[in-house]
C-alpha cells in the first residue's frame, strides 16, 4: 500500500516579522546543534542559556551522586546561577527552550531561566531532543491503515510545520495571489530545502494552488504570472476564485458540496480535485 502523505500550508497575505527567540542550554553541544536548526528552519533568534560557573565533566558525572548536576537535580529547589539574562524578551512572541534530559527532568538551570524572565502572553515551546519527529512516529503507526493522510497546518513556521514537513512527502502549498504572500512563500520554500536537506530527503512540493483568486484584479493576474514563473508546471491550472458561497458555507456547518453543490466554489475544488487524483496516478 502506498502512502503519501501531503502537507497543506496556507500563506497569509500579511507579512509579518520574525518573533521568535530560540534559546537552549547544551553542556556537551548536542542541543546546541539541534537549536542552530530550529533557528535556521524557524528564523528566530538564537540565545544561550548560559551558567554562572561552567559545567565540568565531572559535574556531569551522573554516576556519582555527589557531582554538581546529581546535587541539583536531587533538589527541586535547587537554581542555579545564570551567567546572564536576556533583556530583550518582550520582543519576541514565540520562544522555544531547548535543553537536554537529566534524571527524566529539564535540567534546574532550565528553571532559573523561566523564573528570571516575564513569558506573559507568549507562545513558550518546551524543545526536548526528538521533538521534531513526534508526528512522523505517530503517523507511522497509522499509515498503512490510509492511502492518503493530509495533514493541514497554520499558516507559520513553528513547531507544527517543521514536525508536518518531517513526516510529510509532499508538500501542497495554498497561497493568495498577492505579493506580500509570495514572499511568504519564499520564506516556506527556504524552510522546505533546509528539511529536505537535513531531516527528511524525500520531502518535496507537488503543486502549489492559488486560492481566493479575483481574474478582474490586476493585481491577482500580475501575483498569479510571478507565481508561475516561480513553481512552472507545479502551480495547478485551477485557481480556488473568491466566492461568497465558500465563505458562507462554514456558518453552516457544511462543505461547499453540501451547501451549493452547483456554485462556482463547488466547481473549483471539484476541478482541484481531478487535477491533483490525475497528478497522483501519473506519480505510481
Amino acid at each position: 500500500m502506498t502512502v503519501i502523505m501531503i502537507l497543506c500550508i496556507t500563506v497569509n497575505a500579511q507579512k509579518q516579522s520574525n518573533r521568535t527567540l530560540v534559546a537552549y542550554f547544551s553542556a556537551t553541544g548536542t542541543t546546541e546543534k539541534a537549536a542552530k536548526q530550529i533557528a535556521e528552519v524557524t528564523g528566530g533568534a538564537l540565545y544561550e542559556i548560559q551558567p554562572a560557573k561552567k559545567y565540568t565533566s565531572a559535574d556531569l558525572d551522573w554516576h556519582d551522586k555527589s557531582s554538581r548536576s546529581s546535587v541539583e537535580m536531587a533538589d527541586a529547589s535547587s537554581r542555579p546561577a545564570l551567567r546572564s539574562q536576556p533583556q530583550n524578551l518582550a520582543a519576541y512572541d514565540t520562544i522555544y527552550i531547548g535543553f537536554p534530559i537529566w534524571w527524566n527532568l529539564a535540567p534546574r538551570i532550565i528553571n532559573s531561566f523561566i523564573e528570571k524572565g516575564d513569558f506573559t502572553g507568549k507562545l513558550v515551546i518546551a524543545n526536548e531532543p526528538g521533538k521534531d519527529f513526534l508526528l512522523h512516529e505517530a503517523i507511522n503507526l497509522v499509515k498503512n491503515e490510509y492511502d492518503y493522510i493530509l495533514i493541514d497546518c497554520p499558516p507559520s513556521l513553528g513547531m507544527m510545520t517543521v514536525n508536518s514537513l518531517v513526516a510529510a512527502k509532499e508538500v501542497i502549498i495554498v497561497m493568495m495571489p498577492e505579493f506580500l504572500s509570495a514572499q511568504g512563500v519564499s520564506q516556506l520554500t527556504k524552510t522546505i530545502d533546509i528539511v529536505q536537506r537535513r531531516i527528511n530527503h524525500g520531502l518535496k512540493i507537488s503543486g502549489v494552488i492559488l486560492n481566493m483568486y479575483n481574474g478582474r484584479r490586476k493585481l491577482h493576474k500580475e501575483a498569479s504570472e510571478e507565481v508561475a514563473k516561480m513553481f512552472k508546471d507545479r502551480l495547478y491550472k485551477t485557481y480556488i476564485r473568491n466566492s461568497v458561497t465558500i465563505a458562507e458555507s462554514p456558518g453552516f456547518g457544511q462543505d461547499i458540496f453540501a451547501y451549493k453543490s452547483d456554485s462556482t466554489g463547488a466547481k473549483d475544488f471539484s476541478d482541484l480535485i481531478n487535477e491533483i487524483v490525475k497528478q497522483e496516478n501519473s506519480n505510481e
